[in-house]
C-alpha cells in the first residue's frame, strides 16, 4: 500500500494548493483521483505479485541416506519438467530419507512448491507419507553432512490456493500423512513458512503410521524454492472501494473547508 498512501498524501497536498490559488474543486477532478488511485493500487498489486513469484535455482538436488542412481535420478525433480520425475531413493529402499535442494550461498526462502504422486513403487499401492521441512545455513558439499533446522509458521497453500492434500500441516515444520496427488487432478502443493536465509533446504519423509507398503520411495515430479514474500496486499476488490471511498472523503473534506 506504499504507493497509495503516496497518492493519498500529494492528492491532498495538491487540493490546498488549488484551493489557496481559488480554484474549484470540479467532478472531472474528482473522477480523475479516482482512477489515479485505483490505477496505482493495481500497478502495486501486479510488481507485488511478480517480485513474490521468483522461483530460486537450486544448484543440486540431493537424497540421502540411498540416494536414487539406478535411473530417475533426484536431479529430474529439479530439471524444470512436470513430465520427468524421482523416486528419491534407490530400488527397495525401507528407511526414511531426505530429498533436499543445494542453494547457491546464503538466500531469502519462504515457501517449496511440489509437482508429486503417491506411488509407493509398489504395484496398485500408494503410500501416505509424514513430512518434517527444514533448513540448513551450513557449506558443506553434501548435505547430508550439515546440520538443520525445522522452519517455523509453517502453512498450507499460497495465497489460498495450491493446498497440499494431507491430514494436517503444523507450524512447527511437521506434515502428517501427505496424500497429494498432482496427476490425479491435486495440481501443484505449496508450503509456506517464516522468511529465513538459507544454503539448502529439505523435506524429510517417512512412512505414515498404519500404511502398508514395504519400501520408502517419494516420487517428486518438480520440487521448487521460492524467495522471501513481500508484505501482503489486499484483494484488488477492496483496494478499490478504499480508493473510491479516499477519493469521497477529499472532495468531501475540501467541500466543507471552502464553506468555511
Amino acid at each position: 500500500m506504499i504507493v497509495t498512501m503516496i497518492t493519498i498524501l500529494v492528492t491532498c497536498f495538491l487540493v490546498f494548493k488549488l484551493h489557496a490559488q481559488g480554484t474549484k474543486w470540479s467532478f472531472s477532478m474528482t473522477r480523475f483521483v479516482f482512477l489515479a488511485f485505483v490505477f496505482l493500487s493495481s500497478a502495486e498489486i501486479f510488481f507485488s505479485q511478480n517480485l513474490i513469484a521468483s522461483v530460486i535455482s537450486p544448484v543440486s538436488a540431493q537424497v540421502w541416506p540411498n540416494q536414487r542412481v539406478s535411473g530417475d535420478v533426484p536431479s529430474q525433480a529439479i530439471d524444470g519438467s512436470i513430465y520427468t520425475y524421482t523416486w528419491s531413493t534407490e530400488s527397495f529402499t525401507t528407511t526414511s530419507a531426505s530429498l533436499g535442494l543445494e542453494l547457491s550461498g546464503l538466500t531469502d526462502i519462504s515457501r517449496i512448491r511440489l509437482w508429486k504422486d503417491t506411488s509407493a513403487g509398489e504395484a496398485a499401492l500408494n503410500s501416505r507419507k509424514d513430512l518434517l521441512i527444514q533448513y540448513t545455513t551450513d557449506t558443506n558439499a553434501n548435505l547430508s553432512d550439515r546440520n538443520w533446522t525445522n522452519v517455523s509458521g509453517l502453512t498450507n497453500g499460497f495465497q489460498g490456493t495450491e493446498y497440499l492434500v494431507a491430514t494436517s500441516v503444523n507450524s512447527n515444520g511437521t506434515v502428517i500423512g501427505d496424500f497429494h496427488n498432482s496427476l490425479g487432478g491435486d495440481g501443484w502443493a505449496s508450503l509456506s513458512f517464516n522468511p529465513v536465509q538459507a544454503t539448502g533446504i529439505r523435506i524429510f519423509f517417512s512412512k505414515t503410521a498404519g500404511e502398508l507398503n514395504t519400501y520408502m520411495h517419494y516420487r517428486v515430479y518438480e520440487f521448487q524454492v521460492y524467495g522471501s514474500e513481500l508484505p501482503s496486499v489486499p484483494e484488488p476488490t477492496s483496494i478499490a472501494i478504499f480508493s473510491a471511498l479516499g477519493s469521497l472523503g477529499v472532495v468531501r473534506g475540501f467541500k466543507r473547508y471552502r464553506k468555511r
